[in-house]
């Protein structure tokens, strides 16, 4: 019994690994009671065997083809390790039974088909609570026998035992070429699976059985790398201990890092999330390492489902691992992290680089290879570069942007307010006297708050014409005539003042609301001038609707207010109805075409650098 621990110690410190179908061959496992019965059908079995196929076809020297993680514990029976006729342990599986039977039944198929007297040992499937699917996969023969009626009552899982191994019966019948010796060859040593021990010490089954399948969370990359760094035998004895609290700190480290949104969301495109964001890393090398290579052999070699990154990192671990090499592994991990951080810290990359990810010009893994490639002013002129590639759309001719607003546009509109943002505040920190600690902490586009939020594009001058309900007419006239105060006269007032409790008709309220409209100064400004990028600012689409037809002023108010609530309101968007841009404009409660032209032409003067006249 002495020995037996000592050997699954030494397993478990191999956790995870890829295995083999081969290493498969002979196991005992035990398939417990709290799982579902099989239930692959004729898309899986064949989906399977086709991807076998055709990577056999397309097989070069050393390439692997891998499933999907098979999760195990060592079994206990009775608080005892439990061991079969062979003095090999038994492994009851936590996740992975499908593919398992599935693996089985193809093994079987090739013992009944093509091996003749030399049968190769299958795996051992044993069921807490189906006892004779074991002896049933075992009598499968090639006969196209039904499964009959009585059968499928006193078990499903006959059913689609037998249905799975017809289909894989089937399936051989459909390959007219098919060298069979290879492809059972291939079969057994090419195809692997991702193979995570989970120590009885540490988990309960149930709990990680739960985890996995019920919360549909699947095991995820990081955790299956974590486990390859933290192995003790990657270490030498007298410095394991203490080199795998230095790794596991480290890691805690990044992750505890990564968890700060002002660092995720300046690094992703969108709110995409993880359920361990270092995860983010290894994809970032992942794709870096793919760019590198030709498409058709990297996916080849890393296969092109969930777990590609997990097999990208665990082939730089080999079985001649040593210390030196784990380091160097990890000095990589480390040398990601340290530049993306490198990146978020300095105020101009951030604002540059957070904007090319954001409009897709460059994914995170073509700025680092950017980075790591050029100089520092290098890879600043290349950023610039990129933007001005991102703005090529941008129609600007003799001193004009013409960028009007329309479905088509949204997008690049969206992508032309943003860059305005970002570049004014860069302006403004290169200009502003003040430390570099003091230019990262409030001088920063905040890319958190702006990718949790939807963003519409705002006519500072309502564009459109729609009637405002009757039931929202009182507070309308009631939100301009405090906003208006300065610019009606005493009789417009009057009349306005009646309509604050009682609803007018649709007789009274168009002439009440060209009062309205005349002093607010929206009548000036035609549908073109209205449509004008000059018209134009970013605003979130809660404040946007929540206003719905407000006039000029009350919208002014009601951006105050909420800005100086704590609410997130883009700088130029601020600026634009704090008219900002036009500081010699003597009227505050107007959005006029000098307010047009003056607010276009500051875009002009601030991006001038990023957009080619034609």
């Amino acid at each position: 019994m002495y020995q037996h621990q000592n050997n699954m110690s030494e397993e478990e410190e191999k956790n995870p690994r890829l295995m083999n179908v081969f290493d498969l061959l002979g196991k005992h496992f035990l398939i417990p009671c709290y799982q579902r019965g099989y239930r692959w059908g004729k898309q899986q079995v064949h989906d399977l065997l086709n991807d076998i196929l055709e990577f056999s076809r397309s097989k070069q020297e050393g390439d692997l083809y891998c499933l999907q993680p098979v999760v195990v514990t060592p079994y206990k029976e009775n608080g005892e390790f439990k061991y079969d006729e062979e003095d090999s342990i038994w492994y009851e599986v936590i996740d992975g039974q499908q593919r398992l039977t599935t693996i089985t039944l193809i093994i079987h198929y090739f013992n009944e088909m093509w091996v003749g007297k030399k049968k190769t040992p299958e795996p051992k499937l044993d069921y807490e609570t189906r006892e004779e699917s074991a002896a049933f996969i075992k009598s499968l023969e090639l006969v196209d026998s039904e499964v009959n009626s009585a059968q499928k009552d006193a078990n499903i899982d006959f059913y689609y035992i037998s249905e799975a191994y017809k289909e894989i019966g089937k399936w051989v019948e459909l390959q007219e070429e098919l060298d069979y010796n290879n492809f059972q060859s291939i079969f057994k040593y090419n195809t692997q699976v991702i193979w995570y021990e989970v120590s009885t010490l540490d988990t309960d089954p149930i709990k990680t059985f739960n985890r996995i399948n019920l919360g549909k969370i699947p095991l995820t990359n990081a955790e299956l790398i974590k486990a390859f760094f933290l192995r003790k035998r990657n270490f030498e004895t007298f410095s394991a201990e203490l080199r795998q609290i230095e790794i596991a700190s480290e890691w805690d480290q990044m992750e505890y890092a990564l968890q700060d949104d002002k660092l995720w969301y300046f690094l992703n495109k969108d709110i995409a999330d993880t359920p361990v964001r270092i995860e983010y890393l290894f994809n970032i090398m992942y794709e870096v390492a793919q760019k590198e290579s030709t498409e058709e052999e990297f996916n080849r070699k890393y296969g092109t489902d969930l777990y590609a990154t997990f097999r990208f990192i665990a082939f730089k671990f080999s079985e001649k691992d040593n210390p030196l090499r784990i380091q160097k592994i990890w000095n990589e991990i480390k040398d990601y992290f340290l530049t993306l951080k490198e990146l978020y810290m300095d105020s101009l990359y951030y604002h540059y680089v957070g904007f090319l990810i954001y409009c897709g010009e460059l994914t995170v893994a073509g700025i680092y290879s950017l980075y790591r490639n050029n100089t520092k002013i290098e890879f600043e002129k290349k950023l610039k570069i990129h933007i001005k590639e991102a703005m090529h759309t941008v129609d600007y001719s003799n001193g004009k942007i013409n960028l009007p607003y329309c479905n088509a546009n949204k997008q690049r509109i969206r992508n032309f307010l943003l860059l305005f943002n970002i570049e004014y505040i860069v302006r403004k920190s290169i200009l502003k006297d003040s430390t570099i600690e003091e230019r990262n902490s409030y001088l920063r586009f905040p890319f958190d708050l702006f990718k949790k939020e939807s963003w519409d594009i705002e006519h500072v001058d309502s564009y459109t014409e729609n009637e405002i309900k009757k039931d929202h007419r009182c507070q309308w006239i009631k939100d301009s005539l405090k906003d208006l105060a300065d610019e009606l006269s005493g009789e417009e007032k009057e009349k306005l003042e009646k309509y604050t409790e009682n609803v007018p008709n649709d007789l009274i309220f168009p002439r009440l609301k060209e009062i309205i409209r005349t002093r607010a100064g929206e009548q000036e400004n035609d549908e073109k001038m209205k449509n004008s990028i000059g018209n134009l600012t970013l605003l979130n689409s809660a404040t946007n609707r929540s206003y719905g037809n407000a006039v000029f002023p009350t919208k002014r108010r009601i951006i105050i207010n909420k800005d100086m609530g704590g609410e997130f309101i883009p700088i130029c968007t601020k600026h634009v109805f704090l008219k900002y841009f036009d500081l010699d404009s003597p009227n505050r409660t107007k959005w006029s075409d000098q307010d047009i032209n003056k607010y276009h032409n500051h875009m002009v003067e601030i991006l001038k650098h990023f957009i080619t006249e034609k």
